[in-house]
C-alpha cells in the first residue's frame, strides 16, 4: 500500500509536523525532539530505557481533533516511517541552505510579504499487513 506522507519544519533540528494516510485516513503528526538533530545523529544523546527514547522522540498523532494513544507498536511504526523522515529531511541539502539562510533570503527578496518555509512529501510502500492496526481501524 502506498502511503504518503508530507513533513514541514517549525523549528530547524527540534520540531517537524506533517500528514501520513493510510487508505482515505489522514492523520496529522507532530514531533517535538528531546534535543537538537545534531546531536542525535552524532550519538552524543544515548536514550537508556523505552521512556527515555520516548521523550526523545515525542511524536504527538491526531485524526481531525482526536488525539491517538501511540502504542508500542505504533510508536516503532511511526520512528520507521515519520521520524525517519524527519532525520533524512534535517540532512538534506536544500533543508540544511534553507537553514543557513540563503533561500529564506531570496524569499525575503521576492518581496512577497510570505514567511518561508520548508518541507518534502514522499511515499513508503508497505506491505498492508505491516500496518499498524490503529491507523487501519
Amino acid at each position: 500500500m502506498k502511503v504518503p506522507v508530507k513533513i514541514n519544519q517549525k523549528v530547524n533540528g527540534y520540531q517537524y509536523n506533517g500528514t501520513i494516510q493510510i487508505g482515505e485516513r489522514k492523520f496529522d503528526w507532530e514531533i517535538q525532539f528531546g534535543a537538537h538533530l545534531d546531536k542525535i545523529l552524532s550519538q552524543e544523546v544515548k536514550p537508556e530505557g523505552r521512556e527515555a527514547v520516548r521523550q526523545l522522540f515525542d511524536i504527538t498523532l491526531r485524526i481531525g481533533d482526536k488525539k491517538i494513544d501511540i502504542s508500542d507498536e505504533l510508536f516503532g511504526f511511526l520512528m520507521g516511517t515519520i521520524v525517519s523522515l524527519a532525520l533524512d529531511f534535517y540532512q538534506e541539502p536544500q533543508t540544511q541552505d534553507f537553514n543557513a539562510g540563503s533561500i529564506q533570503y531570496a524569499v525575503g527578496l521576492l518581496g512577497t510579504g510570505n514567511t518561508a518555509t520548508c518541507g518534502m512529501e514522499t511515499a513508503y510502500d508497505i506491505p498492508e499487513d505491516r500496518l499498524p492496526q490503529a491507523l487501519v481501524a
